[in-house]
């Protein structure tokens, strides 16, 4: 008497769902490496010695590189249509805070016409990004 059945049972499993939640985990940490690091404009800023260690959070970024390119945000833009894009940055905001991230090679001329547009103009409050120096 046999008690076993004759057919052979075959264990699988599905890997649809499998690559559905790999995909979902990629998209993920793409998305979150790229928050990272929201600076992307490289530059070489100017060294201070009294970097702030907890910055308030600015509402907007305005960086000039070396090749004397304006951004607001990481969005080009230049000294004549600064004051009307930072207006559109800052509106609504409550004590705007403007942050100015600046390479070396850029001349105290262009920073200071920056300067004015976002304190003068715009009345809010500006700070310049610096690095600290590394002892040797």
């Amino acid at each position: 008497m046999e008690l076993r059945d004759k057919r052979h049972r075959h264990a699988s499993m599905e890997t649809g769902a499998l690559s559905d939640i790999l995909f979902f985990l990629l998209i993920f940490f793409l998305i979150t490496s790229t928050m990272a690091n929201p600076n992307v404009i490289k530059l070489i800023r100017p060294k201070s010695s009294s970097v702030d260690k907890d910055p308030k959070k600015p509402s907007a970024i305005v960086s000039i590189n070396a090749e004397h390119a304006l951004f607001i945000n990481r969005t080009l833009s230049s000294l004549e249509t600064l004051q009307v894009d930072l207006e559109k940055e800052i509106a609504g905001k409550e004590d705007p805070a403007v942050l100015l991230n600046v390479a070396n090679e850029v001349t105290a001329e262009e920073i200071v016409k920056v300067m004015e547009v976002v304190q003068y103009k715009l009345k809010a409050k500006i700070s310049l990004a610096t690095d600290k120096p590394k002892n040797p």
